[in-house]
């Protein structure tokens, strides 16, 4: 079965690639086995190792953001995110105009 890139699909290989990934230290083969654990696609359903993939990339992320100092929403007081904040009740959806009401 083509895949629509002129390559046959296979998940046994697909899971070798991303177990090596991870390996790797990649994030995203982290959770693509993550998923795959969990919702048993090519492997057997296991919660337990899904959840052993997702704490790595959760660890990670935090690891980057205390050392990168990334700015999320959560600490959008300490920067200059502020001024660009808008307001759920201050904005309005373009797309109300168009929909008939």
């Amino acid at each position: 079965m083509l895949n629509g890139l002129a390559t046959q699909q296979s998940i046994p290989d697909a899971l070798v690639y991303q177990t090596f990934a991870s390996l790797g230290n990649s994030n995203f083969a982290k959770q693509a086995l993550a998923f795959q654990h969990l919702a048993g696609l090519g492997v057997k359903k296991d919660c337990e190792k899904s959840l052993v993939y997702y704490q790595k990339v959760a660890q990670q992320v935090i690891e980057d953001y205390q050392s990168l100092g990334i700015t999320t929403v959560a600490n959008r007081y300490n920067s200059d995110i502020t001024k660009n904040i808008v307001k759920l009740y201050e904005w309005t959806d373009p797309s109300e105009k168009n929909c008939g009401r």
